[in-house]
């Protein structure tokens, strides 16, 4: 039901074929103890093999089946832009398009690459590593293993699942290391739905359990155990049918992603403001599986096993017309 295939043909399927067809686990809100979990340690992280994944180059003039943002499909003669962002990001092009319940149209003035995988524990325990961002070895989720619980950066074997128990000062330091930054909830959206304003990300299909790492918790439960996957973040790269229009994966469940609403991005949000996160995570239920503008409102400073994390970055180089 589930085929995992390998990162590079994942990339060439959400980029230019479109792609066809808890166990009781902590709260969106609290550690394991129910608790927000605020921690910074020093550590040296494990070293799974971190995702490697470079495009291809093109033939000059080849032929290449692309998705468009509305979901159709349509024949081009000219190269692909793959040098505009860096390996396994998608371009999204300045322009308008359709934002929130209403829907809102609403210009994006500049265009900007989007991450297609959410950050694996490889790419954040490199990361750790270099010493961008904290770790986790000290922390006693990873000093004694639980493989349902502890964070997948902590568990051998884990290097391509999603990065999770990621707070808003995590998620953020990871981007900046990378010389990215987090998506405003707009971009997020727009990577997410495309254009048109899709529902889901594959458009306006429903939701089931083939479509998005959803509905696994002990209390949205409608996919626990389906397919044969865990009930917690898995490997990035899974759900290829539901890829968005510029490529995203699991841009809804797994884990839920954080966004940037900071007016001021050289000041940092503190204790008692506001954060905000999309996509739902893998333990939660329908109504949070929406690309819409739905925003979930937490403090900087939470985390729990479904939070991770998503990067945008500016063009390596400025774009043809």
């Amino acid at each position: 039901m589930f085929e995992r295939i390998s990162p590079l043909a994942l990339v060439l399927c959400g980029l230019l074929v479109g792609c066809e067809d808890v166990d009781s686990a902590p709260t969106e809100d609290s550690g394991p103890a129910g608790a927000a979990i605020d921690v910074a340690i020093d550590v040296v992280p494990l070293s799974p093999d971190l995702l490697d994944v470079t495009a291809p180059p093109q033939d000059a003039g080849a032929v290449v089946e692309v998705q468009t943002s509305d979901g159709t499909e349509a024949d081009t003669d000219e190269e692909p832009e793959a040098s505009v962002c860096p390996p396994v990001m998608a371009w999204v092009p300045p322009g308008e398009f359709l934002f929130g319940p209403g829907p809102l149209a609403k210009p994006l003035d500049e265009g900007y690459c989007v991450d297609l995988f959410e950050v694996t524990a490889a790419e954040f325990n490199a990361c750790v590593a270099d010493g961008g961002c904290e770790g986790y070895e000290a922390w006693p989720m990873c000093q004694e293993i639980d493989l349902k619980l502890s964070p997948n950066q902590c568990v051998e074997g884990r290097g391509e699942f999603a990065a999770n128990y990621l707070d808003w000062y995590r998620a953020n330091s990871y981007c900046a290391w990378k010389g990215k930054r987090l998506p405003t909830s707009e971009q997020w959206e727009r990577a997410a739905r495309g254009d048109v304003g899709f529902t889901y990300p594959w458009g306006e299909d429903p939701l089931d359990c083939d479509r998005a790492h959803q509905g696994r918790g002990a209390i949205f439960d409608a996919c626990v155990d389906y397919g044969g996957l865990p009930n917690r973040p898995i490997e990035v790269g899974t759900y290829v049918t539901g890829v968005s229009p510029y490529g995203l994966f699991e841009a809804l469940g797994n884990v839920k992603e954080w966004v940037d609403i900071r007016e001021d991005r050289t000041v940092s949000p503190e204790d008692g403001d506001s954060a905000l996160s999309r996509g739902g995570a893998y333990n939660e239920g329908e109504w949070l599986m929406t690309t819409l503008a739905y925003d979930g409102q937490l403090g900087p400073q939470i985390t729990s096993q479904g939070h991770g994390v998503r990067c945008v970055s500016d063009p390596l180089v400025a774009p043809s017309d």
